[in-house]
């Protein structure tokens, strides 16, 4: 596990304090099932940009110190650094989070109104799985050619395209 892997535990861990001790003022004690698979599906997604855009600060910046691409690897698993491939594959946390947008803006837009009462524990139980689930997701791809869900812990250095 590196060391941005484990902050990012910490960092879940942390949130879940956080929500437990203060969430009373954050949430409401409903919100209708639209809501709630579209700002769970805008968590994953959010969760995995801010990822991504720490990668590439460590990437970036690291590089450029006298410890280099040794440094760079021990702290984001990132073995070729400089050599992006061509691939037909989707980060699987994006796949799972724009189809939930997606169902999300389906069910707002034909008026789905079921309405959810909630308390503080589920709340926090709800947004603490879906940042494990990113957390877990992060390192998995899925391609099309031929189809299949693959581990691909350097994925981003794979530049995506439809075809090959």
């Amino acid at each position: 596990m590196t060391i941005i892997e484990k902050s990012e535990v910490i960092l879940i861990f942390v949130i879940t304090i956080l929500l437990l001790l203060f969430g009373q003022l954050l949430f409401p004690t409903s919100i209708s099932v639209s809501h709630l698979v579209l700002y769970s599906a805008a968590l994953l997604l959010l969760q995995g940009l801010i990822r991504d855009l720490c990668l590439l600060f460590f990437k970036r910046f690291l590089l450029n110190t006298r410890q280099g691409k040794s440094e760079t690897s021990r702290l984001t698993n990132m073995k070729n650094v400089s050599i992006p491939i061509k691939a037909q594959c989707l980060c699987m946390e994006s796949v799972i989070g724009l189809t939930g947008v997606i169902i999300g803006l389906c069910f707002l837009s034909l008026g789905f109104k079921q309405i959810l009462l909630l308390n503080i524990y589920a709340f926090t139980g709800i947004l603490v799985s879906v940042l494990v689930l990113g957390f877990f997701l992060k390192d998995y791809v899925f391609g099309w050619n031929p189809w299949r869900i693959y581990k691909e812990p350097d994925h981003m250095n794979v530049i995506f395209q439809w075809k090959s």
